[in-house]
């Protein structure tokens, strides 16, 4: 039906993963908007019913996940980069590979990072 050669789909992958970022990003704005216009309806019938106004909900509270944040993403970039290292080694050679620990780097920073501020948020020195 469609005759899309692979030079137009390497084209087509990255302008359409843009629009629908961009897309879900206002999906997201336009339902936040909903929601509090219909938080303020409820409200404003309510005061011309003299009704009590309802009160908001209580949010919780708020627990530091960075720990877990900087770790999963330190595993994920450092097995990333591992994978990268081998492949690229295997197929073009070794010094090839080397670009690989440019995100290695940047995965091992994060592993560090997760470890202070694991130990920054259990109070120890």
């Amino acid at each position: 039906m469609f005759n899309v050669g692979p030079e137009t789909l390497a084209v087509l992958i990255p302008i359409i993963a843009v629009f629908g970022g961009i897309t879900i990003a206002i999906v997201g704005i336009i339902y936040r908007g909903r929601e509090e216009e219909l938080k303020r309806k409820e409200r404003i019938v309510a005061i011309e019913k003299g009704l009590p106004i309802p009160e908001e909900p209580a949010a919780p509270p708020k627990r530091s996940n960075s720990f877990l944040a900087l770790l999963g993403w330190g595993l994920v970039i450092s097995f990333i980069s591992l994978g990268i290292i081998v492949s690229v080694s295997i197929h073009a050679g070794l010094e090839n590979g080397v670009f690989g620990l440019i995100p290695l780097g940047m995965g091992c920073g994060l592993l560090v990072s997760a470890f202070f501020a694991k130990r920054g948020s259990d109070g120890s020195k």
